[in-house]
């Protein structure tokens, strides 16, 4: 007997939420343990490569929460804080360019010594293991015995080179054979942070590499994908290079090589594939290949029913019953009975099931992150028209609410991509192209061109300075590929565009030897499906009088008791009040959050606001 689909626990989008302890066992039963997570536990990995919503965080939060095939594995994540002490340390004059590995380095020790303290830091073990205890107690005088296993404490620390170099000479002394070092005196501050970072890193060198562990340590740094609003692009990118090469050399030059100890001590790096490969590594196909688990969930029309992304979803379901089924599919076809529109010609077997699954991938890059996103959106909106419901119709998949709140996650998840390269004013620049195609959610090269000159003609007229991905048609035509905002089409010898296996998605052509998918100029393209409403485009806008006083957006807010809302659209996509007793009186039941809606302009009390508002079905 399976569980009402409304009063499933479908989980959280940000694995993070996993850490805490009342949802860790949620998280140990939905997961679904496959080939990427053993390939994890290869001593030879130190990154973990995928893009935003493929679970890079989920993998490391288990094997965190689980201690997987006797794995010790701790999480650190990067906060704005570091990087704003790590600008600190700049303005100081103590970090160089070539500086901020050797910086990285030192706090990658202290993370991993930290760890195995809280993991195997008995008094026995520190007996038998003196220079870590000698470590232990010069962290615990400098922090006054309240140091917290966070990054930016590390970096006090280290900020701090010549107290905590003295005290690790105090605790240390002669024996770790850094005694003398510590006493080196100059006058230029540079050369003095610099000896004082190599005495403590050399401690925690000689600390860790005199240690026996039984168990492996496993050591995830997570964080680096989201760029702090106030932190400049060129002062992001530095930090995050020399993190990088950090890690590998770190790993490959000193962990690796430590000799004598049953386990190991290892640390990898979750990272998107664009920042990976934008940081000039050497070798980095060699690496992509040999050092990295790339999570690629890609999967066919034709084979989705044995894709490990189908297992993850059905997994979700299936876990939350009282006697969960052994077969997969099975959940899913209970929760989702219906096949998926504009593909039956991928209809299963009767005895295999339904094909709904295949509109979730309609909609979705591939990511589990998607799925799950999607099921969690449509329950709300089953719950809100039936309270209970047993399992989920078509309708419900159709419902223009749903279709609405996945668009506008969908536009959220490639934000937040864009913001860790361009500012807010450079990504609403972005969204403003999209009026410009006229509602068209296809359409050829030519009319691309006619949209992109339009643009950036009417751009330099009003002074806007433009960024980078606006250099040239063709430089912004791969950009919209690279962020999965469109696809090409490619005709077959027949002529047909339409036929599945001729669509190219960057997601889905993205692998191990082809990082950098390449967009085909000179033919037609696409909006991604999901993406289509939140860019207002998919109805045609006639060019001309009638039309051009009007514009398109969504409602965001609405305040019932005080008559009024607010809706973001037009060709600047900035927030508009209305009142809601100018929406259309015989529609007023359509009025919700998300709902789209054709508005004008004007200005009251110097004020922009939306009037003859109208809600389009």
């Amino acid at each position: 007997m399976y569980r009402p689909f409304t009063e499933l626990n479908v989980g959280f989008s940000n694995a993070e939420n996993y850490r805490r302890r009342e949802n860790k066992e949620l998280l140990t039963k939905y997961f679904v343990r496959d080939h990427f997570l053993d390939r994890l536990l290869d001593p030879n990995i130190y990154f973990l490569v995928g893009e935003k919503g493929t679970g890079k965080t989920a993998y490391a939060t288990f094997l965190r929460n689980s201690e997987y095939k006797d794995h010790k594995v701790s999480t650190f994540d990067v906060r704005q804080t570091e990087y704003q002490k790590f600008l600190e340390l700049k303005k100081q004059g103590h970090l160089a360019l070539s500086q901020y590995s050797e910086v990285w380095r030192t706090l990658l020790l202290i993370t991993a010594a930290t760890s195995i303290l809280s993991s195997s830091g008995t008094p026995d073990f520190l007996r038998r293991f003196t220079k870590l205890g000698a470590l232990k107690k010069a962290i615990d005088e400098f922090y006054q015995n309240a140091f917290a296993p966070e990054i930016v404490k590390m970096l006090s620390f280290v900020e701090s080179a010549e107290v905590a170099s003295s005290l690790i000479a105090k605790y240390m002394g002669v024996k770790s054979g850094i005694g003398t070092k510590m006493r080196v005196e100059t006058t230029d501050t540079t050369t003095t942070f610099q000896t004082n970072l190599l005495n403590i890193r050399q401690a925690f060198e000689s600390a860790l590499g005199a240690l026996k562990l039984e168990s492996d340590t496993l050591i995830f740094i997570d964080g680096i994908d989201i760029r702090p609003g106030d932190i400049a692009y060129s002062d992001y990118f530095e930090c995050v290079r020399g993190l990088i090469e950090a890690i590998w050399a770190l790993n490959s030059d000193f962990l690796a090589n430590i000799k004598d100890s049953p386990g190991r001590i290892r640390i990898v790096l979750l990272v998107r594939p664009d920042i990976f490969l934008r940081t000039g590594l050497h070798n980095i196909n060699t690496k992509l290949r040999d050092n990295s688990v790339f999570l690629n969930w890609a999967t066919t029309y034709k084979d989705y029913r044995s894709s490990l992304l189908f297992r993850v979803a059905d997994r979700l379901l299936s876990a939350q019953q009282s006697v969960p089924s052994n077969k997969v599919g099975e959940a899913w076809d209970y929760y989702f009975p219906f096949h998926a529109e504009n593909v039956k010609a991928y209809a299963v077997s009767a005895d295999a099931g339904v094909n709904s699954f295949l509109a979730f991938l309609r909609f979705s890059y591939y990511r589990p992150r998607d799925i799950n996103a999607m099921i969690g959106t449509i329950q709300e909106i089953v719950r809100r028209k039936r309270d209970v419901a047993e399992y989920v119709t078509a309708e419900d998949f159709n419902d223009p609410s749903f279709r609405d709140a996945h668009a506008e996650y969908l536009l959220g998840e490639i934000r937040d991509q864009l913001l860790f390269y361009y500012s807010q004013d450079e990504y609403n620049l972005f969204l403003q192209f999209f009026s410009y195609l006229r509602g068209k959610r296809k359409f050829t090269y030519d009319q691309f061109l006619e949209a992109f000159n339009q643009f950036i003609l009417e751009c330099n007229s009003a002074g806007k300075q433009l960024p980078q991905f606006f250099e040239s048609a063709n430089v912004f035509l791969q950009f919209l590929y690279e962020q999965n905002v469109i696809c090409y089409k490619e005709e077959d010898e027949s002529g047909n565009a339409d036929v599945e296996h001729f669509i190219r998605w960057c997601f889905r052509e993205r692998t191990l030897s082809n990082m950098a998918p390449k967009v085909r100029v000179g033919v037609s393209y696409e909006i991604f499906y999901g993406l289509s409403k939140a860019l207002n485009v998919g109805r045609l806008v006639k060019v001309g009088k009638p039309q051009t006083s009007r514009h398109i957006g969504t409602i965001i807010s609405i305040n019932n008791e005080k008559g009024f809302g607010f809706i973001r659209g037009g060709e600047e996509q900035v927030e508009y009040y209305f009142k809601i007793s100018e929406f259309e009186r015989e529609k007023v039941h359509l009025l919700r959050i998300s709902q789209k809606v054709s508005f004008k302009v004007h200005v009251k009390y110097g004020m922009m606001r939306a009037n003859s508002v109208m809600p389009i079905r």
